[in-house]
């Protein structure tokens, strides 16, 4: 997709990987590196279950994502949609981290020793107040990621981050 633009026909070479895979909905993109682009396209051309039974088979049919052939470009979006109603303030966020020097990327790793706890004291708050406003509960997975064990310094956890 390098040499997209609004209007472009892009196509891969022949019917094998590597895929333009187009997602269905913007809740199953996987920002893979920042920054990006984020293209609204149509699908000229989807890969058949014929091309896909080769390397692995298509998608299974919960998937919301379609590997294609072809796609014609339609428009460019603002890629603040991806996170949501605070979306542009966590582009600005992420704008900022790519220009931290590898020190002060370090300087968010010294911590102070309740910062853990006022950390999940904030989230649990914030899940609440989500709650409220829907009742899917999907947020489990997400507690249960951030206030695990594992913890990932800042400088690994962010692409782009020196």
């Amino acid at each position: 997709m390098r040499a997209a633009r609004v209007g472009a026909i892009i196509s891969i070479e022949g019917r094998v990987p590597p895929w333009i895979v187009v997602d269905q909905d913007l809740s199953t993109v996987i920002v893979a590196k920042w920054p990006g682009r984020l293209w609204r396209v149509r699908i000229v051309d989807a890969a058949t279950e014929r091309d896909q039974r080769a390397y692995g088979g298509p998608p299974l049919p919960q998937a919301r994502y379609t590997r294609c052939i072809s796609v014609s470009v339609e428009a460019e979006e603002d890629c603040a949609i991806l996170f949501g109603a605070q979306g542009a303030g966590v582009v600005r966020v992420l704008q900022e981290a790519t220009r931290l020097s590898h020190a002060r990327a370090e300087a968010f790793n010294n911590r102070h020793a309740d910062a853990g706890a006022a950390q999940d004291r904030v989230w649990r708050s914030w899940l609440r107040q989500q709650a409220r406003r829907s009742r899917c509960g999907r947020y489990r997975l997400v507690r249960a990621f951030v206030s695990g064990p594992n913890r990932v310094a800042i400088r690994t956890s962010w692409p782009g981050i020196p």
